[in-house]
């Protein structure tokens, strides 16, 4: 066989393999079957998929793999602490002298090693008191979202950070975390999971929760008028007496250990086998915990269920995953964190200062494209909101929220707001604040100045902006665009 004839083959067997390995490894069945093994919770080997996949996948595809690859790790955390459970007693903070410590801990460590080794993570033994436990130091999260900052995805695995501080540590940490993820997000789909750590971790923490009372009300008056028929809602009560004593165990006779002010909340943590009677009534004890961690049993004749038509939340701050106004630029025309839609465009944006004040502006001309982009991850529940105003020409797209395959595009022209395709008549030459939002990425309504001006917006489909993210100050090459931006958020 001729030997140009054997290279050649060498080479097609070389290629094909090439093309099997990404074939095996990227695209929708590479990450399917990392993900199956995630869900069989073969998580160990899921991340070995996945790590093999990163240099291999796209943007988008991407995404996914640094998801599950954190929520991965963060599970076999999990696993392994359980697995270990005796180890880890005995090789807790405080002894270190005891004869079972260091064989504990080289036997954790050894196996953390050797799946660090393998997957390229980062577990870890932490020492506490009663028990150590097993956690991640935080590579694949931080990386996640380094590489994703305006991912949905976040608030999952923030919440299961939380979950294992909830579960391995036993202080004001617990509580202290869960107000801070309830700050972050006010709106949060996991509220119901907020309440039974809160409970839990009142029943168990000795130590009380100074400073964190306002925020707990505000979680458990945020999930009562979610849930409003929940188990948890009938366990909370506030005081109807003040300065009322409560004591270390049942009954008129036990130590005192506080008191509890007039219409305070409290959680009910146990209810006494048997009723008693005082005075003229009969009733149980409860032994409760206000939200400031104070504990002890009070007679029921004191209490009475939560009212929540008394209460209102206080306003959280806005959490944006994008916040731009427009202050910081790479270069005279383009802004910080965003990048031109078309380089041999890019001095149709600029910007100028009024004050404080930095606007950003287009000024094409027909015939050329034009605008900025952010690589933002566009959800289907979304809400953004942009002021802006109509300077001149036919018009431009103030944004374009692009999900891949639809899209939801605000532009202003003279005398009218197009709204993905729907007119609406408006003296867009003033500054208006617009807001579009949405619960599932099919249709959106629109706010202008806090007027709701049109509702059921459906998405359209647009080819030119398949590439997930944010597109702002656009001007296609039909149009002839003047146009400004003082800022746009989204979430």
């Amino acid at each position: 066989m001729p030997i140009k004839f054997i290279a050649a083959s060498a080479v097609a067997v070389v290629i094909a393999a090439v093309i099997t390995i990404a074939i095996l490894f990227t695209g929708k069945s590479g990450i399917e079957s990392a993900v199956a093994d995630f869900e069989n919770r073969k998580y160990e080997k899921a991340i070995i998929k996945l790590n093999r996949l990163i240099p291999l996948s796209d943007y988008e595809t991407s995404e996914r793999i640094y998801y599950y690859r954190a929520r991965a790790v963060n599970k076999l955390a999990d696993e392994l602490d359980d697995d270990f459970e005796d180890k880890l007693k005995q090789a807790s903070a405080g002894l270190e002298e005891t004869p079972g410590f260091k064989k504990a801990e080289s036997k954790i460590k050894n196996t953390l090693k050797k799946i660090n080794d393998k997957t390229g993570g980062d577990l870890e033994l932490i020492y506490d008191r009663p028990r150590s436990y097993i956690t991640t130091a935080g590579r694949f999260h931080d990386e996640f979202i380094a590489k994703y900052k305006g991912s949905s995805l976040i608030e999952d695995l923030d919440y299961e950070q939380l979950a294992k501080i909830e579960k391995t540590q036993e202080s004001a940490k617990p509580l202290r975390s869960i107000a801070q993820f309830y700050n972050k997000y006010p709106n949060t789909p996991y509220i119901a999971g907020l309440v039974k750590m809160i409970f839990s971790q009142l029943q168990k923490d000795p130590r009380p929760a100074s400073g964190l009372s306002d925020t707990m009300l505000n979680i458990l008056v945020s999930y009562g008028r979610r849930y409003p028929t929940s188990p948890e809602i009938n366990l909370i009560y506030t005081c109807t007496g003040d300065g009322v004593n409560i004591r270390n165990s049942p009954g008129v006779n036990a130590q005192r250990v506080g008191s509890i002010p007039q219409d305070a909340v409290l959680l009910q943590l146990e209810k006494s086998m048997d009723a008693s009677q005082i005075g003229d009534v009969r009733d149980y004890w409860y032994r409760v915990a206000d939200l400031n961690g104070q504990k002890g049993w009070i007679f029921g004749k004191f209490m009475k269920p939560f009212d929540l038509s008394k209460y209102k939340i206080e306003e959280a701050a806005e959490k944006w995953t994008l916040d731009e106004d427009f202050l910081s630029w790479s270069d005279s025309n383009t802004p910080e964190n965003w990048r031109q839609v078309n380089e041999d465009t890019k001095s149709a944006i600029s910007f100028m200062n009024y004050g404080k004040l930095r606007i950003a502006a287009i000024n094409s001309k027909q015939g050329e494209s034009a605008g900025i982009f952010a690589r933002y991850n566009a959800s289907r529940a979304f809400t953004i909101i942009v002021r802006a105003r109509y300077t001149g020409g036919d018009g431009y797209s103030v944004f374009i929220y692009s999900l891949g395959s639809e899209v939801f595009r605000l532009s202003l022209q003279n005398e009218l707001v197009d709204i993905c395709g729907r007119s609406i008549p408006m003296h867009t030459g003033d500054w208006h604040d617009y807001k579009l939002s949405s619960d599932d990425g099919k249709t959106a309504s629109l706010m202008v100045d806090g007027e709701i001006i049109s509702g059921r917006i459906p998405a359209v489909k647009d080819d030119a902006f398949t590439t997930r993210g944010l597109y702002a100050l656009y001007s296609n090459q039909e149009e002839e665009s003047k146009g400004e931006i003082e800022y746009i958020k989204a979430k």
